[in-house]
């Protein structure tokens, strides 16, 4: 099976990459110096492992989209919260923006309470708690002690929001994602790992 490039991005860069975009669509990223057929003999090396994941991506695309589009019938039963549907009877339900914006306002009501848990826990502080609407990144931690949740995150089940929580809670400890920086998150979630899977796994459901 011969693979399409849909997009082919030039730059100063000095290798090739590539990214399957969560369509299933290939683009390459490659220096301005390559001429097309160093391009093509790269993409025959890795066309097995891009057929793969193109069809991988567009299974998981065509899951999304049917599950959104049920979402989006039944949404006078309630919207997806906390890995429950959950009636707003005060809220637009109709309307995304509206939606999105009980969301951050949900989220922050519970994620403070389980952030201030966890920081004593592990004794440790925060300086600041944003909800944001970042779609790749259920959570980050500044160097600064700034934590940011994307609101995405709290449609998810309680115990997976409380492993994300975790998870950047042990961030104000350890900057990175070494061995002693597992050990703490283990200490507030001791099912962290299969939380871990879970993410990675339905992830990308989480969405309006």
């Amino acid at each position: 099976m011969k693979v399409v490039i849909d997009q082919l991005i030039r730059s100063k860069r000095k290798t090739l990459s590539l990214q399957i975009k969560s369509d299933g669509s290939l683009v390459v990223r490659a220096p301005m110096r390559y001429d097309i057929s160093r391009i093509d003999r790269f993409i025959a090396e890795k066309n097995k492992w891009i057929i793969t994941k193109q069809s991988e991506m567009k299974n998981r695309f065509i899951l999304r989209n049917e599950i959104l589009a049920k979402q989006e019938l039944s949404r006078n039963d309630g919207i997806l919260f906390l890995g429950e549907k959950t009636k707003f009877s005060f809220q637009n339900l109709s309307n995304k923006t509206e939606i999105i914006a009980l969301y951050k306002r949900e989220a922050l009501k519970y994620i403070v309470p389980k952030l201030e848990y966890f920081t004593a826990k592990i004794n440790t502080k925060y300086r600041a708690v944003k909800i944001t609407s970042a779609q790749k990144r259920w959570g980050s931690c500044s160097a600064r002690g700034n934590v940011n949740f994307s609101w995405r995150l709290i449609m998810a089940p309680k115990e997976i929001v409380d492993y994300v929580i975790a998870h950047e809670t042990a961030h104000l400890l350890h900057k990175n994602h070494s061995a002693r920086f597992w050990n703490c998150v283990e200490t507030m979630i001791p099912d962290y790992k299969n939380c871990h899977l879970w993410l990675r796994k339905n992830g990308f459901l989480l969405d309006l």
